[in-house]
């Protein structure tokens, strides 16, 4: 019994040193890195304005709590998804009738950060306003260029998401047009 013992003792380091050499250091290094989900939310508040209408929000995610526990150990980010909900909408058209050709967000970081890149978060295309009212719609995001620049976010934590309203008839007014956008976020860390 103490033969079989010592033989598995000695035996059992070989097999990790075999399955090392066969995964690599990336292996160990992927097993290390964390998924941290960071929800962005920005207050949308787009009247009384025309359309077609841009918005400009400006986010600094250094002031998110989820960002500060895991600033030192952020290695990068993405952004997985946007997600929009109206809580109010008035305008001419009436929401029923608003049929935007497309609803558009784009990223910019700040200025001082010396990156000019107006990087394409996602569209809505052909849908109403209605379709939005307490009703979250979302956008999956797949950029790489955007999610590559994001990967600096540890230290490039502003930036400003533009929003492109564009009705499929030509313009219109808004009287109210509130809600929420969410941009999800993925952080990748090191959870030491």
């Amino acid at each position: 019994m103490k033969k079989r013992q010592f033989l598995l003792l000695a035996v059992l380091p070989i097999f990790a040193a075999m399955a090392l050499g066969f995964g690599g250091c990336d292996a160990i290094s992927n097993a290390t890195n964390i998924d941290v989900n960071m929800p962005i939310k920005i207050n949308i508040d787009a009247s009384p304005s025309t359309l077609p209408n841009s918005q400009a929000n400006v986010a600094d995610v250094s002031e998110n709590q989820t960002f500060k526990d895991y600033k030192d150990k952020i290695k990068g980010a993405d952004i997985t998804k946007l997600t929009l909900n109206l809580s109010a909408y008035t305008g001419n058209p009436d929401a029923a009738n608003a049929l935007f050709s497309k609803i558009e967000y784009t990223l910019k970081f700040d200025p001082s950060y010396g990156d000019d890149t107006e990087y394409t978060i996602g569209a809505f295309e052909n849908v109403r306003a209605s379709d939005f009212i307490n009703t979250d719609k979302s956008i999956d995001v797949n950029n790489a260029q955007l999610n590559s620049a994001l990967d600096k976010i540890k230290d490039r934590p502003k930036f400003t998401v533009y929003s492109k309203y564009t009705l499929a008839n030509g313009t219109g007014t808004l009287t109210t047009c509130k809600g929420l956008l969410t941009i999800n976020f993925k952080l990748t860390a090191s959870p030491l």
